[in-house]
């Protein structure tokens, strides 16, 4: 009997270990993040995984390795200035994510020698977990080492990326974050800009897919098929989604929502965190501008005056920034700690935190939501606004679209006066881990299940294999229309001729 039970359980580890690739080539670590977290799941599952990254992991973990492809050059952490991203505009935002973000990283990873080699490797992969985001270049690992592809998407869906897998995408009710400070609730006038906005973003999106085609052939082969085939051709897209903080909308069975992959569980502060939190106040407030914008270019008017709304606060302020990297003449009060690097999702679920200043950005919005503190959002650019706005919605947090001081002043005061938002807080965060299954459970339940069922062909809509006039009812729509027309022009023809017929005859009487 322990014989039998030996190889059963070996049978079942040996079915279920797969070798799979996992790529994240843009050099952003909260895009990385959810990638790296599957990835960690999966190898603790007993899968082999290969992570190419920029973002190696710290310690080493059992059949996990790492093909570290970290270039400067392409590495987006403190890259952006305020004037950067407040001039942006939906054309110059997408031309910005594509030819500062996703080219240079695809050409970047291309050059990289480590990829060169994965190239001419002999081992044979099962499954690509790849993102979706500002290309799709790594899609062509799917088709090079022909396996099924699984997508991670770290934020919403972009205009072009959802048809693929037939995914309903009204912007009549479900707003693009291009179109900013919208939500599902909007005016006529907003649903016309809404759309507007998503049918250039779409264009501009599709304009640039022969540039990255070219791109990804060079390295593949001239053989490969374009990356829009690849991309209807997956198997699987995973939502960095979920209806409890954002909307609901209707989702076919190969699209998943796993909104907090990247939590991983909470942990004690250490003393060294402890300590500066401390117990001498009336709690603590953390300002963090995430890692992609670099603080530094904001005007040293702009950072005194907030600093000036800090000083006189009871609440201890950490603010994740470089200090030397600030203007020297700056007034910073005794109650403001900057701090290179943050523990944030520690941080937050301290209970000593009573606020979290944020840019809005998914990760920051879900973390904090996690933690159940209540955000004051300072949106830059893409999702951010839209996050900001469902945070509003769900009544747990506030938004400043211009960041001036007495408005800045004002809304943490509500923030933190009004029990409202935290009780709100609260209650958000029950409802966002109210879930049959963790975020993580969930990601590894489709993987596998894609793995068992060779790219799970049964999970696709068939709508995706609709052209959009097919998908819209247009060519039935005109053919009735035609019809109509066709009977009426008959019919008007036919009531002439009768009308002409009775006049010739009165006129022969």
């Amino acid at each position: 009997m322990k014989l039998l039970l030996f190889l059963s359980n070996y049978l079942i580890v040996t079915i279920y270990c797969a070798n799979i690739l996992v790529v994240s080539e843009i050099g952003s670590v909260s895009h990385t993040s959810m990638l790296k977290n599957i990835a960690k799941c999966l190898a603790e599952k007993g899968h082999n995984i290969d992570m190419v990254s920029q973002f190696p992991l710290e310690k080493p973990l059992e059949r996990y390795t790492d093909i570290n492809i970290a270039n400067k050059s392409s590495l987006l952490t403190n890259k952006f200035t305020q004037n950067d991203v407040i001039a942006l505009t939906t054309k110059t935002m997408m031309m910005s994510m594509v030819e500062k973000v996703g080219l240079p990283a695809c050409k970047s990873a291309f050059e990289n020698p480590k990829l060169q080699k994965l190239k001419k490797t002999k081992k044979k992969y099962d499954l690509l977990i790849a993102e979706l985001c500002m290309s799709d270049c790594m899609l062509g690992w799917g088709w090079y080492f022909d396996v099924p592809t699984i997508l991670i998407s770290s934020s919403y869906p972009l205009p072009s990326r959802v048809d693929g897998f037939g995914l309903p995408e009204s912007t009549t009710y479900i707003p693009t974050f291009f179109a900013q400070g919208f939500s599902t609730k909007m005016s006529i006038f907003d649903r016309f800009v809404n759309t507007w906005e998503y049918i250039k973003a779409k264009y501009i999106i599709n304009s640039y897919n022969q540039i990255i085609d070219e791109i990804t052939r060079d390295f593949f082969g001239l053989e490969m098929p374009s990356l829009i085939d690849l991309a209807y051709n997956s198997s699987l897209l995973l939502l960095n989604t979920h209806f409890s903080i954002h909307f609901a909308r209707p989702l076919v069975p190969n699209v998943i929502e796993v909104a907090g992959l990247h939590i991983e569980e909470p942990q004690p502060l250490n003393q060294y965190y402890d300590n500066l939190l401390g117990n001498d106040t009336k709690g603590v407030i953390y300002f963090s501008m995430g890692s992609l914008l670099a603080i530094e270019s904001f005007s040293i008017d702009l950072l005194q005056d907030i600093l000036d709304v800090f000083a006189p606060l009871p609440y201890k302020v950490i603010w994740k920034a470089k200090q030397d990297g600030l203007p020297k003449n700056l007034n910073v009060s005794k109650n403001v700690y900057f701090e290179n690097w943050v523990p944030q999702l520690d941080l937050l679920c301290d209970s000593r935190v009573k606020l979290f200043i944020s840019h809005g950005g998914m990760m920051s919005t879900q973390e904090a939501i996690y933690c159940a503190v209540p955000i004051l959002g300072i949106p830059i650019c893409v999702d951010q606004f839209l996050n900001m706005e469902h945070v509003q919605d769900s009544g747990n947090g506030l938004m400043i679209k211009d960041l001036n001081k007495n408005d800045f002043m004002s809304s943490i005061k509500e923030l933190l006066h009004d029990s409202k938002y935290s009780k709100s807080a609260k209650e958000v965060s029950e409802l966002f881990k109210d879930r049959p299954m963790s975020p993580k459970d969930t990601a590894i339940y489709w993987t596998e299940y894609v793995l068992r069922h060779r790219g799970a062909p049964k999970l696709q809509s068939f709508a995706k294999q609709l052209a959009w006039y097919q998908y819209y009812l247009l060519d039935l729509i005109a053919i009735v229309l035609c019809t109509l027309f066709t009977v009426i022009l008959f019919l008007m023809l036919f009531i002439r001729r009768i009308f002409l017929s009775r006049e010739i005859k009165l006129k022969h009487l």
